[in-house]
């Protein structure tokens, strides 16, 4: 394994599904490992599953990138619109909101799985 991965797990953010925003991709009580350092080699694109803070009140939000703004920074939409708060509701978020990206599904163990 190498030591960039060995990093990424042992600095990742372990997050739990609590909503349904990312349905079916993400259910609500699985938990979600980030990867931290995988932006600090690139930039977020679209398609990426991000956990970012919430620009009214800092709590984390599991979103997609959905759009690529210039000046650094992005759109971010739940997979099930209908049951998300997203930038639709806030506006596009600063990468410096950008926490890191989805690595790993890893609760329940049956549900273990890269959540791309």
């Amino acid at each position: 394994m190498a030591l960039t991965t060995i990093l990424a797990f042992l600095t990742g953010v372990r997050v739990r599904v609590r909503g349904q925003s990312m349905y079916p991709v993400l259910v609500p009580g699985e938990g979600v490992l980030f990867d931290r350092l995988v932006y600090a080699r690139c930039d977020p694109a679209v398609g990426d599953v991000v956990l970012a803070r919430d620009p009214r009140d800092g709590r984390y939000l599991i979103k997609r990138v959905s759009e690529v703004l210039g000046a650094q920074r992005y759109m971010l939409m739940g997979d099930d619109p209908e049951h998300s708060t997203d930038s639709r509701h806030f506006g596009p978020v600063p990468r410096s909101s950008i926490v890191g990206r989805a690595w790993l599904v890893y609760w329940p163990p049956n549900h273990v799985r890269h959540p791309l």
